[in-house]
């Protein structure tokens, strides 16, 4: 009994690795476009979204941005306007945290304070399998086989509309 328990819990340790990704993620640079000369919104990527699985690999599934809000104003961000590009393809933002039937819905925006930061965690919305699909057949995310993604954030500062877009080049 003792040699099953410890067998189920190599097992159990087994399968979080392979979708928690204890491996350290993939190198890549990032670069954010804007056309403003002041700096009362900074977006940087702190990190990639990824998953590891025994049959593929280490695979990125998203991208982690970063929003510093340096403005006295109340900044939104308007994900229904953002999006997530890569192989010549624009794709609909889907939120980490967010349930699996919010796939393809454009997210809720965020707001952020005066002097306010927050990271979000962007997957395109068409990877992310429905609810049903995910309960019945055990889905996973789709990986972006793309080495170059980019992301246009769209933000509205007090009134005015801007637009950032964050280019990503994993090695």
């Amino acid at each position: 009994m003792k040699k099953l328990f410890l067998l189920l819990c190599a097992v159990a340790a087994l399968v979080s690795c392979e979708t928690t990704g204890f491996a350290p993620g993939p190198k890549y640079t990032f670069d954010v476009t804007a056309p403003y000369t002041d700096d009362l919104v900074k977006i940087s990527v702190p990190n990639l979204e990824t998953v590891n699985r025994l049959t593929t690999g280490l695979r990125v599934v998203g991208v982690d941005v970063q929003i510093l809000n340096n403005s006295s104003k109340s900044l939104t961000i308007k994900w229904g306007d953002s999006s997530i590009d890569y192989n010549g393809k624009s794709h609909v933002v889907f939120l980490t945290g967010r349930f699996n039937s919010d796939a393809g819905k454009a997210m809720p925006d965020s707001h952020l304070g005066s002097g306010a930061k927050s990271t979000f965690g962007l997957i395109p919305a068409d990877n992310v399998p429905s609810a049903a699909a995910a309960i019945q057949a055990n889905a996973n995310i789709d990986p972006i086989y793309s080495n170059s993604i980019s992301c246009g954030i769209s933000v509205d500062l007090g009134g005015e509309t801007r637009f950032y877009k964050v280019s990503v080049v994993v090695e």
